[in-house]
């Protein structure tokens, strides 16, 4: 998840981060290209367990970017979990990353899932030497970069929009 020049071309299981600050207009603008860092999790995940289907890769490949693109933006000690259920149908997707030391990680579970009230998504983020935060909040579709958005909005107040550019790439 480091910053990178376009020049630069990562190695598998790694993801690709450029951001461009523009403080006069207090933006961050940042992009990610995951193609590598997902590749690896397909590779692993059939070695060890049952490759998700259509869905479930769609979810965790949106999930694992903008896991990268939240953290890449963060502050260097700072590791953040996030567990999204989903209602209909029911799946829990698994989330975590640290900022420290460059890591994103995640688990699907569409078998055997309770299905809750709501859709919900639960984030627990913690730095060092501090209490961990947590925070939940209903959320609405299938769509994970916009459930992440939901949160944005609804938990931490703050003007997030995400786009896909490619299956891999996300801004």
């Amino acid at each position: 998840m480091p910053d990178s020049s376009p020049d630069d071309r990562s190695s598998l299981g790694e993801a690709i981060v450029h951001r461009q600050l523009d403080p006069e207009n207090d933006i961050l603008v940042a992009k990610c290209d995951i193609g590598p860092m997902f590749a690896a999790y397909l590779d692993h995940i059939r070695r060890w367990d049952r490759e998700p289907n259509g869905l479930g890769q769609v979810l965790m490949r949106q999930g694992l970017s903008a896991a990268v693109l939240h953290l890449s933006c963060l502050p260097r000690d700072e590791s953040v979990g996030w567990t999204i259920h989903l209602r209909k149908p029911p799946i829990n997707l698994f989330l975590t990353g640290d900022s420290s030391d460059n890591s994103v990680t995640g688990r699907i579970f569409t078998e055997n899932v309770k299905t809750g009230e709501s859709s919900r998504m639960y984030v627990q983020t913690s730095r060092a030497g501090g209490a961990p935060v947590q925070s939940a909040v209903d959320v609405e579709g299938l769509d994970i970069v916009l459930i992440f958005e939901q949160y944005y909005r609804r938990s931490d107040q703050m003007s997030t929009r995400l786009f896909e550019i490619t299956d891999e790439k996300l801004v």
